[in-house]
């Protein structure tokens, strides 16, 4: 009997330590999402003004095939730049129907997702994780813009993300630290004119925020600005009324920009060790156990 409830309480502890863990790898994923990391190149192809261009990442993935679908009225061709049919590449987390979350699991682009075994973070965040969801290879590793193919090749298991201002460079292999992805913070407004661009082919560059390097140097300081507007003598009064206004008067207006090109700050700071509040909750619920353990013997030899 002592045997068996021993046990129990073993078994409870470890799930106390097992579940705090997938909470903390939870917290990790969604501040990552929260940034809204989207796949660098997508800057350059705002930058062209031309949806085509995305095709130079990657001219065989399948990501630019059109799909034919059998529909009421007949078979129908939905061109790759389709809403609906266009996948945009974000880090995310993998979620369920019901957009529940799968413990532990992130989504670094396209379909494929892995499972983080463990994390450490300090100036730069090692991962850990297993591959999931391979699938059909050839399809699989085709529906994404990102080399999937390398880490099969390589049987890495690590990825190393390193912020640089408003990016996100991810090496695979953490002793060789060899470049696999990066991507770049992108806000509402830009993500709505590249949707734009994917969706009509068009967009408005100067509605685009460009992201910039810890440095504070920009990739697209060369890019073109909106055009000066001829102001009437009521515009010009309104424009001196606007100057004069406080700080926290522009503040509220410009805060989804400024969001975008805040500087690098550390997303989690956690190492491999278990945090402070996982070893407390697991000592209390030891020191419970004890305690029951010693009352019920303690009834025993009354």
């Amino acid at each position: 009997m002592k045997k068996k409830f021993f046990l129990y309480c073993l078994f409870a502890f470890l799930l106390n330590v097992t579940m705090f863990a997938q909470d903390n790898y939870n917290d990790f994923i969604l501040q990552l999402e929260s940034e809204n990391y989207y796949l660098s190149c997508y800057f350059d192809v705002l930058k062209s003004q031309n949806r085509e261009y995305l095709r130079n990442y990657d001219k065989y993935s399948n990501v630019f095939d059109d799909e034919k679908w059998e529909e009421p009225e007949g078979w129908v061709i939905h061109n790759w730049y389709e809403e609906f049919f266009f996948y945009f590449e974000k880090i995310e987390a993998s979620r369920d129907l019901d957009q529940s979350i799968f413990n532990n699991n992130l989504v670094l682009g396209g379909v494929f997702i892995i499972e983080i075994e463990s994390l450490i973070q300090d100036d730069k965040t090692i991962i850990h994780f297993t591959e999931l969801g391979k699938g059909n290879e050839e399809t699989w590793y085709n529906s994404t813009l990102l080399d999937w193919k390398i880490l099969r090749k390589t049987n890495s298991n690590s990825f190393v993300l390193v912020k640089d201002g408003d990016y996100l460079k991810v090496y695979y292999d953490e002793d060789k630290m060899y470049p696999f992805a990066e991507y770049a913070r992108m806000n509402k407004e830009t993500f709505e004119q590249f949707k734009n661009l994917i969706y009509y082919n068009t967009c408005d560059l100067s509605r685009v925020t460009w992201p910039s390097h810890a440095d504070g140097t920009c990739d697209y300081d060369d890019e073109i600005k909106p055009p000066e507007v001829q102001l009437s003598d009521n515009d010009s009064v309104a424009e001196e009324e606007e100057e004069s206004a406080t700080p926290s008067d522009t503040f509220s207006e410009n805060e989804e920009d400024i969001e975008t090109v805040e500087e690098n700050v550390p997303v989690v700071k956690q190492t491999s060790s278990l945090p402070l509040v996982i070893i407390v909750a697991s000592a209390v619920i030891l020191l419970l156990c004890i305690v029951i353990i010693l009352i019920v013997r303690k009834k025993k030899k009354q």
